[in-house]
């Protein structure tokens, strides 16, 4: 069997996979339980949370490239956005990242392509992201940075597969009822990204002044920079699998 016919079989083989019922069941639990576990130890007790969702991110600042296809949870409160690293295994938030509304200055989504190898991989509806710029001076105001501020981003990558929306249902933003928003589960990661900039923008808009560019629809990394950007390392790394299913 050639390599490319044999690695089309099993790429083939793990998207049939993915789709079975017992497996999505099963990651619907591990998520949803990332997602409860990211709230009670990253959100802030007097903070709401508005809406939250499963992605991918490097967790770190100024970083697109996923190390890894592991979950992170984005929160969306009424004061702050948190993107926490979920260990499955030991069932923790790892570490997490809060950017305050009033530091934000910028939204980025688009195209978010980090694998080359499968027509999915490369499919932009699929794979989908935001990148949240925001200023450095965190407890300020962006009236009150000075000139010497420094902006950052942190990037985010929504799953395509088996992804929950959460939100607070209930009276208390110090004790949340957290439910399945399951409208907004069904949508394609693109559709979904929208949504997310859309209640970001909302409730960015209470804290002050917002610029007209606040908002970019423009791709994060493109099918094309993502070919470009691929290294050595994992041009080898592609080769030996193919072998391998010779």
């Amino acid at each position: 069997m050639g390599n490319h016919k044999a690695g089309a079989v099993f790429r083939t083989l793990v998207e049939l996979r993915s789709h079975e019922p017992s497996h999505i069941q099963q990651l619907t639990r591990v998520r949803e339980a990332a997602i409860r576990t990211s709230v009670a130890i990253a959100v802030n007790d007097d903070e709401r949370v508005q809406l939250a969702c499963v992605v991918q991110s490097p967790v770190a600042l100024d970083t697109l490239k996923t190390s890894s296809a592991a979950d992170s949870v984005l929160i969306l409160t009424d004061a702050a956005v948190y993107v926490c690293s979920y260990c499955d295994q030991k069932e923790k938030v790892t570490e997490f990242i809060r950017v305050g509304l009033a530091a934000l200055v910028g939204i980025q989504y688009g195209a978010y392509i980090t694998d080359t190898r499968t027509p999915q991989g490369l499919d932009p509806a699929r794979n989908h992201g935001i990148v949240l710029r925001f200023s450095s001076y965190s407890a300020q105001s962006q009236s009150e940075a000075t000139n010497g501020e420094q902006l950052h981003f942190v990037a985010c990558k929504l799953v395509a597969e088996a992804q929950v929306v959460m939100q607070n249902t209930g009276e208390e933003a110090a004790a949340p009822e957290l439910a399945r928003v399951e409208r907004l589960e069904i949508q394609a990661p693109d559709l979904l990204t929208e949504c997310l900039c859309s209640a970001v923008l909302s409730l960015k808009l209470t804290t002050g002044d917002t610029s007209s560019q606040f908002i970019a629809d423009a791709p994060i990394i493109s099918a094309a920079a993502a070919k470009q950007e691929k290294t050595l390392l994992d041009k080898m790394a592609n080769r030996l699998h193919s072998a391998l299913w010779i």
